[in-house]
């Protein structure tokens, strides 16, 4: 069962009736942009492949070896979450979706360690210069949690982040706030970001203190998006590396701006996912070794997910800084990149710190006094 609370607000009593009667829905906000909820009133499927050529909301797993599927959310009812409390529709209990179980658990620091002493030993054995390693942290939510009440929390925390809230019936609420855009595209022009290397905001400092790891981590992102428009003769240009702030953290980003024609498009969108800002480089060597050292199914986090009016124009995010509500419980999911010079004990702090974007936001969260079980 989930705890989803009652509330007097219409919009909070439609969510919870939408999760009640096992009907999909995602709740977003872009950055800059009003929050939207799309409802679909028939189950979701699964399908292969990277297309979006419908119109919708999409996610897609981290890579084409998780058991979890792409899924569409078609545009069946599409508006703005501040006219949700005047939708007029009836709401039917649908056919459970046939949705595969995530094969998920927490990782303790003691695996943590042992894991990463794996990964430090791979790169001088094989040609490694990065590679991701991500851990899991399970916790019980033991008290209310109102899903559209901290989605707008989260939203307002972050305004520069894309947040979201989905339903996906029989697999669980997936919530999350991410700081990274994977591609995005309108009229033959995409974008895109090189964003990596993570400091810790330390207000001791007037600037971070950046690093040879953080830099050289940043820099194979950067080429890894140059020789893919190059191979594929796109022109392209780049901004000057700068300092982005997300939460408590700190990044390195550069921006780039391409013209790709409509037909190339997907070629692109498929080769630059999953970006070594996820996965590591080269690209083969370090999925093999992710999915030789880590134990869990990633599923969406580190997919990508987003609305598509076409496939002329659209948004697309890295899943990241989210989490997972199944039953009474919730997952928080966070990585970083491991290299040579990499320091174990930083590296899970700085886990702690990203899982933090959601965790400060929970610890906050006030007390509600009517509860309702929810299956979720």
């Amino acid at each position: 069962m989930c705890y989803i609370c009652m509330s007097k607000k219409d919009a909070t009593q439609w969510i919870e009736e939408l999760i009640k009667n096992r009907i999909p829905f995602v709740l977003f906000r872009e950055p800059g942009a009003e929050a939207r909820i799309i409802i679909q009133n028939k189950p979701l499927d699964h399908y292969e492949g990277t297309s979006i050529n419908k119109p919708g909301f999409y996610i897609f797993p981290f890579s084409t070896k998780e058991t979890s599927k792409p899924i569409h959310f078609s545009d069946d009812t599409n508006i703005l979450y501040s006219e949700l409390a005047n939708l007029n529709i009836d709401l039917h209990k649908l056919p459970k979706s046939k949705i595969p179980k995530q094969d998920i658990y927490e990782v303790s620091k003691e695996q943590y360690v042992e894991d990463l002493k794996t990964y430090l030993k791979a790169f001088n054995q094989k040609d490694l210069k990065k590679a991701i390693y991500s851990r899991v942290q399970e916790e019980e939510l033991d008290r209310p949690l109102y899903i559209d009440e901290f989605f707008k929390k989260l939203s307002n925390q972050y305004p520069k982040a894309f947040t979201y809230a989905m339903h996906i019936p029989g697999d669980g609420i997936w919530i999350g706030a991410s700081p990274e855009l994977l591609l995005s595209y309108a009229n033959q022009k995409a974008k895109t970001v090189a964003l990596a290397g993570t400091l810790k905001i330390d207000h001791k400092y007037a600037a971070p203190q950046w690093t040879r790891k953080e830099i050289d981590e940043h820099r194979l992102v950067e080429k890894y998006i140059i020789a893919l428009c190059e191979s594929q003769d796109l022109e392209f240009v780049k901004s000057q590396v700068r300092t982005s702030s997300t939460g408590k953290v700190y990044h390195l980003k550069s921006d780039f701006t391409l013209q790709i024609p409509l037909e190339k498009i997907q070629q692109f969108l498929e080769k630059l996912h999953p970006t070594p800002a996820i996965s590591g480089l080269p690209q083969k060597e370090s999925l093999d070794l992710i999915y030789e050292v880590e134990k869990y199914e990633r599923s969406y986090y580190c997919g990508f997910l987003g609305y598509v009016e076409g496939p002329d124009k659209f948004n697309l995010y890295i899943n990241l800084r989210c989490m997972k509500i199944t039953g009474d419980n919730y997952y928080l999911f966070a990585g970083g990149g491991i290299t040579p010079e990499s320091d174990i004990e930083k590296e899970w702090e700085e886990t702690k710190v990203k899982m933090s974007t959601l965790t400060d936001l929970l610890e906050k969260d006030a007390n509600y006094e009517e509860i309702s079980p929810i299956s979720c």
